[in-house]
Order: C-alpha cells, then sequence, then structure tokens
C-alpha cells in the first residue's frame, strides 16, 4: 500500500477559468512527478464563495460543470486520481455545498464529500452560502482506504475517530485560506 500524492495550491479566485487553468497545469505536473494522487485544496476549481465572491447570484453554474468535465477528462488521460474541491450546485433554493470530488481516472467522479461542519451563521461566513454536508466518505484509491474532511472540519476530533472505525488509512484534508 503506497501512493504517492502531490498535494497542490494557487492563488484560487473567483475566476472558474483561471481555476481550471492551474489545476489542469498541476495535474501534469503532478504526472511528470509519477504521482498517483493530486489533491486540491476546498473551492479550488469554482471559487469561494464569501472570500473570492460575495454570493452565488449570477454564478456561472454551467461553466463550472464544463471546467469540471474537462479536469474529469484530464484524470482519465493521465491516469491520474484526483481529489478536487469544488462548489456542488443543489436543486431549489438550497445553499450549495462546498464539496470535495474523488475522481477514479477510469469511472470519472466515484463519491463526493460535502463540508460537515460550515462555521458561522445563516447569515455570516460558510453557512450564509453552503449547505453542510451529512455523511462521511470512504474511497479506495489503491487499496488504500481514504477519508475526505475540509477546512473547519479540522476541530471535531470525532470526526477523525469515525474515519479510524471505518478503517480509514489516509485522510484527505482539503483547506484554503481564503485570499
Amino acid at each position: 500500500m503506497e501512493l504517492c500524492i502531490a498535494t497542490c495550491q494557487f492563488p484560487v479566485s473567483d475566476d472558474i477559468r483561471k481555476n481550471q487553468h492551474y489545476i489542469l497545469r498541476q495535474m501534469r505536473l503532478a504526472k511528470e512527478k509519477s504521482a498517483d494522487v493530486i489533491h486540491f485544496p476546498e473551492c479550488a476549481l469554482g471559487g469561494y464563495a464569501g472570500e473570492d465572491f460575495k454570493s452565488f447570484r449570477g454564478y456561472d453554474w454551467e461553466y463550472l460543470r464544463y471546467a469540471t468535465q474537462t479536469v474529469i477528462d484530464l484524470s482519465r488521460q493521465l491516469r491520474l486520481w484526483t481529489i478536487l474541491g469544488s462548489n456542488h450546485r443543489l436543486s431549489g433554493s438550497h445553499k450549495p455545498h462546498n464539496s470535495i470530488y474523488i475522481i477514479n481516472p477510469h469511472r470519472g467522479i466515484v463519491n463526493r464529500y460535502d463540508k460537515l461542519f460550515c462555521m458561522g451563521t445563516s447569515s455570516t461566513l460558510d453557512l450564509k452560502h453552503y449547505s453542510p454536508g451529512s455523511r462521511f466518505v470512504v474511497v479506495n484509491i489503491k487499496n488504500v482506504p481514504c477519508g475526505f474532511l475540509i477546512c473547519h472540519d479540522w476541530r471535531y476530533p470525532e470526526l477523525y475517530r469515525e474515519y479510524k472505525k471505518r478503517g480509514v488509512k489516509l485522510i484527505f484534508q482539503s483547506w484554503y485560506d481564503g485570499n
């Protein structure tokens, strides 16, 4: 059970196209360095609501969907597992999730983790823009059971204990410190 992991950071912004450019470039570089998995911060592709842009009003969901597909396609081409932070649109008037897509290079998105503990209240910080998630996600990457957390989730040791109970050997903790 050995994984070579490329963990990436770049100046995430409200510009999905710019974020997409950084992501695709870092994926190619990771593959050149023989990575099995590439790990991006929360909201890497779509930008962070409340930090990079004021609200989801007028947000380009259609382009985000397209940009996500380009990441999936390159993951397949490079045969590279991809842990991608993004915004996930919900139906109706529900606020989106701050999510991590787990992309299998052979099958595309195989699961999605949604940040469990959003900070603030319904009118401040994360909860002003995002709906909290409700479940743990475990994915086997090259026979390594992996769990996923986002940012503020780190403050809750019970999350790590639960992942241990579920046999997780590696946790991908996506984080973006806003601007």
